[in-house]
C-alpha cells in the first residue's frame, strides 16, 4: 500500500462523498477518462478491490492521521492525553 498523490486523494474525498467518475469530472473540470485512471490508481495504491472497499481504507487512514496528529498536538502542548 502506498500514499496516494494529492490528486488521487482528492478523487478519492469525492469518491467518499458517493459520486460518480461522471459528477467528479464534472467538479474538478477534467475528462471522465482521467478521472477514471485516478481511481483505478487509489485503487491499486490502496489495495482495494473496488470503490467502496477503497473508500473505507481511504476515510480510515485520514482518521488515523487526523487521530495522531491530534495526539502528537495534544503531547506538544501540554494536553491531557
Amino acid at each position: 500500500m502506498r500514499d496516494l498523490t494529492a490528486r488521487e486523494a482528492e478523487v478519492m474525498d469525492l469518491v467518499c462523498e458517493g459520486m460518480s467518475n461522471r459528477e467528479i469530472a464534472e467538479r474538478l473540470g477534467k475528462a471522465e477518462s482521467t478521472v477514471k485512471h485516478q481511481v483505478e490508481n487509489s485503487l491499486r495504491a490502496l489495495d482495494a478491490r473496488n470503490r467502496t472497499q477503497a473508500a473505507v481504507i481511504h476515510t480510515t487512514r485520514d482518521l488515523t492521521v487526523l487521530a495522531s496528529s491530534a495526539y502528537g498536538a495534544m503531547r506538544t502542548y501540554g494536553g491531557v492525553v
